[in-house]
């Protein structure tokens, strides 16, 4: 899913929660800055305020401890009802121990790359227990989506294949690498094969409603980057596992 439905997502629980206050930070993937670059601008006509820290980090960062330090300047002096640590998972678990070892109590969430099993092999499952995190479409934990959710059907039919194939569970790399094919093999049906790519291309760009393990997917004409409208997950983090909290939107 791209930033609007991963923002929209993002508003809604901040909203459900009556949170008015919420720090920010991430990392150097586009579609976490572009995500709260919307929740700052769509913020105060949606009653809160989000504060987007400037400092980012990549995926080699190792030590936290500066950016831990320049968190907690923030936090202590805006007070906030949440933190949002929308990075990957080798960010949100050492930002997430380290502010609970400083004291920060509010609900922390994070964004769909830290819905990811390494998480708990980089800090340990204990480190994490409370982490909220989004995800699309529920890859992280499939048997516990709802059974009429429109996407839990494939999400453990592609599991069990995978389980079969690689011997451990898939990732969302694996189920957008999934949706990739998918889509390119849905485009040529419906295209009548490969042979005139401009009928395939026009298939493609006019796709709709196709279920993938992203999410429901459609495009247009002027939007083809950015299918996924909804299906944007909640979880939470305990016993060492992502727990089914709500469908978002």
């Amino acid at each position: 899913a791209g930033p609007p439905t991963q923002a929209d997502a993002v508003m809604k629980v901040i909203k459900e929660n009556g949170w008015k206050t919420i720090v920010g930070i991430g990392d150097i993937l586009s579609i976490h800055q572009e995500t709260m670059d919307l929740l700052v601008k769509e913020g105060p006509a949606n009653g809160f305020t989000f504060i987007k820290m400037p400092d980012q980090f990549g995926f080699d960062q190792t030590d936290f401890q500066p950016i831990l330090n320049k968190m907690m300047e923030e936090i202590n002096k805006s007070k906030p009802d949440a933190v949002l640590l929308y990075c990957n998972f080798g960010g949100a678990g050492p930002l997430y121990k380290g502010l609970r070892a400083l004291g920060v109590t509010v609900p922390i969430m994070g964004s769909p790359a830290a819905a990811h099993p390494a998480l708990f092999g980089i800090v340990g499952p204990e480190a994490v227990e409370g982490l909220w995190v989004l995800d699309s479409g529920g890859i992280i934990n499939p048997p516990a989506l709802p059974d009429d959710f429109p996407l839990t059907a494939a999400q453990l039919a592609f599991t069990d294949r995978y389980m079969a194939k690689f011997n451990q569970p898939p990732d969302f790399f694996a189920a957008y690498g999934a949706d990739l094919v998918s889509v390119a093999v849905e485009a040529l049906k419906q295209a009548g094969g490969a042979d005139d790519k401009a009928k395939v291309a026009e298939a493609l760009i006019n796709l709709k409603d196709f279920p993938a393990l992203e999410g429901i997917m459609s495009f247009s004409p002027d939007d083809t980057s950015m299918g996924v409208k909804g299906q944007m997950i909640l979880f939470e983090i305990k016993g060492a596992q992502f727990n089914f909290v709500k469908v978002v939107n």
